[in-house]
């Protein structure tokens, strides 16, 4: 099981910056959550990646807000397990509140990996694409304090096996696309030859399995999306493995841990593209260095940090 940790950064003035400690606090502040991989003794491969999370002001009171994704029983399907991704509502005070069934986020069912949050359809409010093993899901925000589920009106529920996704603007339209990373071609009822280390079963090496193509959809507008993976010219397979994606306009960067196609020195590899307001992308021969966003959930100066440990029980 992997707990989920929220600490904070703190800068105290007459302390010195070089030396900033964490106070961990997670309890503390309302959040009471416990990350499941669905571990059955079977080794399968999914059961290896942790899950995400995302803060975002989901009712719009200027006030950070957080998702966090859990996976469950790895053969599970059910949406009303005690293995519910949650979301939790900032109160503004410090403190938050589980707000998942208010908000029908209880509804999510699956095996869940990432989450990004966005206004996909410029209501001024932000939504949710959480990727999964199976379907992925979106779940627009209605404004009110609560999410429908319009997966298969929009579609954008790939059935690969992803683990992250971006909302960005590629055709310079005004309206957020997404683009979708995916993992490896995995299925819970195939049967895959055990790997055997050191005389014990373990989970079998990437290399055992077929990279999944990344996915890019075009938002049209009007609720729904295109698949424009081909024309726009983005064909990844994810023989790169365990990919993240981050993008800004007009750009996209897709990192990995494959050391595949990498310089002998470097441990993992960097996809840069850059597109044009003619929409097809290329690759980037220049290099390009990566932001880290730290936020400030408690409007003071004191900056966030997520953290996930893994625990054997």
């Amino acid at each position: 099981m992997t707990c989920i940790i929220l600490s904070i950064l703190i800068f105290h003035i007459g302390i010195d910056p070089i030396s900033p400690y964490f106070v961990e606090m997670t309890k503390s502040v309302g959040i009471h959550f416990t990350h499941t991989n669905g571990a059955d003794g079977a080794y399968h491969l999914p059961e290896t990646l942790g899950a995400g999370g995302a803060f975002f002001d989901y009712d719009n009171d200027d006030n950070l807000d957080l998702f966090l994704v859990n996976s469950g029983p790895i053969h599970g399907t059910a949406a009303n397990t005690s293995d519910k991704s949650a979301l939790y509502r900032n109160n503004g005070d410090g403190t938050f509140t589980d707000v998942t069934e208010q908000s029908h986020l209880d509804t999510l069912d699956g095996y869940n990996h990432g989450v990004v949050a966005a206004d996909y359809d410029n209501d001024n409010d932000q939504d949710l694409y959480i990727t999964s093993l199976g379907s992925n899901h979106l779940y627009q925000n209605n404004g009110d304090g609560t999410f429908t589920d319009i997966t298969e009106l929009s579609g954008i529920g790939s059935t690969l096996w992803s683990s992250s996704a971006t909302f960005f603007d590629y055709d310079l339209d005004s309206y957020l696309d997404l683009y979708v990373v995916n993992y490896v071609h995995y299925r819970l009822d195939q049967t895959y030859q055990p790997c055997i280390e050191f005389g014990y079963q373990d989970y079998c090496n990437l290399r055992y399995y077929e990279g999944a193509p990344d996915q890019l959809y075009r938002n049209n507008g009007d609720g729904t999306f295109t698949d424009v993976t081909k024309s726009a010219g983005i064909m990844i397979r994810a023989v790169l493995f365990k990919a993240k994606a981050w993008a800004s306009l007009p750009r996209i960067l897709i990192m990995t841990d494959s050391p595949i196609y990498t310089l002998p020195t470097t441990a993992h590899q960097t996809i840069f593209f850059i597109t044009t307001e003619t929409a097809p992308f290329r690759k980037s021969p220049r290099g390009l260095g990566v932001p880290i966003a730290v936020r400030d959930w408690r409007r003071r100066e004191w900056a966030l940090t997520l953290e996930t440990t893994t625990e054997t029980v």
